[in-house]
């Protein structure tokens, strides 16, 4: 009997131990499962982080793109950058020709208008001596262009109280301004003095420094010429 029982004991440790060992096996096998998963599983959850950022990324730059700009450009002001300097209105309606001294000096007026500044006809632009300005803001010039021919032995002088030849401008009736003369010299290339030497035609400039708003209004202004001790009245306007 003693013997039955130990029998049947030691089968039922045998079945007992059978039965935790195969429970082991399934859990380690269900743990490999689960690790394999996770490693296969993990190269797709990067490469779907990585597409999400390349989107994002993607999407940030077209919106830059949207939001961006025309480009501003700017240019340093050298020679080859000057912009080209725009002709003042002709106050002249025809060219004035005076002769003086038996038409052996003949005058001739071709331009009159407002400007800030004016150089001579061949100037070099860094030449000081070759440009006339006017002083200040609230000053422009009532310029006058045109040739001088002296087909006399003597040097000819224009333009100042002692020369034969004078001119002042006379605004609204009431406001008289004198004039001041220049003639080009050394080919046109700078200014020289009021005069003209013998047997030479020269490009001569006259001009007038008044307040900017004579230059602003429509009221009467006269260039009256005195050739000796006749006086010629040229309205402007």
């Amino acid at each position: 009997m003693e013997k039955k029982w130990v029998g049947l004991l030691i089968t039922l440790l045998l079945a007992v131990s059978l039965a935790a060992c195969g429970s082991t096996n399934e859990s380690a096998k269900n743990d490999d499962n689960q690790s394999n998963t996770s490693n296969a599983n993990a190269p797709e959850n990067e490469s779907s982080v990585q597409k999400e950022d390349d989107i994002d990324a993607q999407e940030s730059d077209e919106k830059n793109e949207e939001t961006k700009k025309e480009a501003e450009v700017f240019r340093s002001s050298g020679k080859d950058a000057e912009k080209p300097v725009q002709q003042a209105e002709n106050l002249f309606d025809s060219d004035k020709v005076f002769y003086y001294d038996n038409d052996s000096v003949e005058i001739t007026l071709t331009n009159a208008s407002f400007v800030k500044k004016f150089s001579a006809s061949n100037a070099d632009p860094d030449d000081t001596w070759s440009m006339r300005e006017a002083n200040a803001d609230t000053q422009i010039l009532f310029h006058i262009t045109g040739t001088i021919n002296n087909d006399t032995t003597d040097r000819f002088h224009f333009g100042h109280q002692l020369a034969p030849v004078k001119f002042s401008l006379l605004y609204d009736g009431k406001h008289e301004f004198e004039s001041l003369a220049t003639a080009e010299e050394e080919n046109g290339t700078k200014f020289g003095n009021s005069s003209v030497a013998a047997l030479t035609k020269t490009n001569v400039h006259i001009y007038f420094k008044v307040p900017t708003p004579v230059s602003e209004t429509d009221k009467p202004l006269v260039l009256n010429v005195l050739l000796g001790e006749e006086e010629i009245e040229i309205p402007i306007r």
